[in-house]
């Protein structure tokens, strides 16, 4: 049986293990899977048509790490909020599952994708409670777990 690593910033492969690597603009891009996307911390510093290009890359699997994060602030709210409405539009248009980075703001999460009904995402690194669970099944979401450094 193959797994899947579904978010990776090594690429680490092995006999057993896909690991899907987390490509920004800028950086080289795999011969194996990966997924691009602007982390919520980062959202302001890359460009929608750098996304776009790694997008179209045959080896692109899913957009992200993208979402928001409102303890750690490095980019204003609405600022990670317009720059994640990009991202998922791009993943609309791709026909590719999102990889989100959620951290105390689900109620604003909850509210944008009422407006893309149609994606496939993957909560990763989810920390919740099971009545969040439940609230964001009916989005087509997984959700992966994994221990923190």
């Amino acid at each position: 049986m193959k797994y899947f690593d579904i978010h990776s910033h090594n690429g680490n492969q092995s006999i057993l293990v896909t690991s899907i690597q987390n490509v920004i603009p800028g950086q080289a891009v795999p011969e194996s899977p990966f997924s691009a996307g602007f982390h919520p911390w980062y959202a302001s510093d890359f460009g929608i048509a750098d996304l776009k290009k790694l997008a179209e890359n045959k080896n692109c699997v899913a957009i992200g790490e993208c979402g928001l994060d409102s303890l750690k602030l490095n980019v204003s709210l609405p600022e990670q909020e317009k720059q994640f409405r990009v991202q998922l539009a791009l993943a609309q248009k791709m026909n590719l599952p999102v990889i989100l980075h959620v951290v105390r703001s689900e109620q604003l999460l909850e509210s944008i994708f009422s407006d893309f009904r149609n994606l496939r995402y993957i909560w990763h690194g989810f920390t919740g409670n099971i009545a969040t669970v439940k609230r964001f099944l009916k989005f087509d979401m997984y959700f992966s777990f994994g221990q923190r450094g």
